[in-house]
């Protein structure tokens, strides 16, 4: 399988790219042009610069698309520039793997969608509590691909929400 994946300078997207890369698929670790620049490489993937916000006017061709490059903690810090990467970043990679004709894409979000201070059993069903920008701009984004999911029946898209995430690539 053809694997485009999003935010591979960062700690999820570099596992991922480097883990499914490791099992035999074809991986494209997509980053930001300044880090491809400095010569960052993910082991076993093909680079590619990728700028959310002002992405080239079509996605390379790929099955499957793995979505990390979302706002992190620092970046939501500063409201409107995660809201941009969370929301037009995840809009503009749907536009561009929709019309590719992808399958499937998968989103990382945050289990922080349901609140800051989790305990217990927490489920898809479990209430959304927003509680600070971090999660609001991951639930904005999730929000993007539900919206997508009208107009694009036929891709399978996936929303995941992992915890107690934090690191730089390994």
């Amino acid at each position: 399988m053809r694997v485009f994946v999003t935010g591979a300078a960062g700690f999820l997207g570099s596992a991922i790219a480097q883990h499914l890369a490791a099992a035999g698929h074809e991986v494209t670790a997509a980053i930001r042009p300044s880090r491809l620049q400095q010569g960052l490489a993910v082991p076993g993937c093909q680079m590619a610069a990728w700028d959310a916000l002002h992405p080239p006017e079509s996605l390379m061709p790929c099955d499957a698309v793995v979505h990390c490059a979302t706002s992190n903690d620092i970046l939501s810090r500063d409201f409107g520039a995660g809201i941009d990467l969370s929301v037009k970043g995840t809009h503009h990679l749907l536009q561009r793997a929709k019309a590719a004709g992808v399958t499937s894409f998968i989103f990382l979000s945050t289990i922080q969608v349901h609140g800051t201070e989790l305990q217990g059993t927490i489920t898809e069903d479990s209430p959304i509590v927003c509680e600070t920008p971090y999660a609001l701009n991951h639930y904005q984004g999730e929000e993007t691909c539900r919206m997508f999911t009208h107009s694009w029946p036929e891709a399978e898209i996936t929303l995941l929400r992992p915890s107690n995430v934090f690191g730089v690539p390994s």
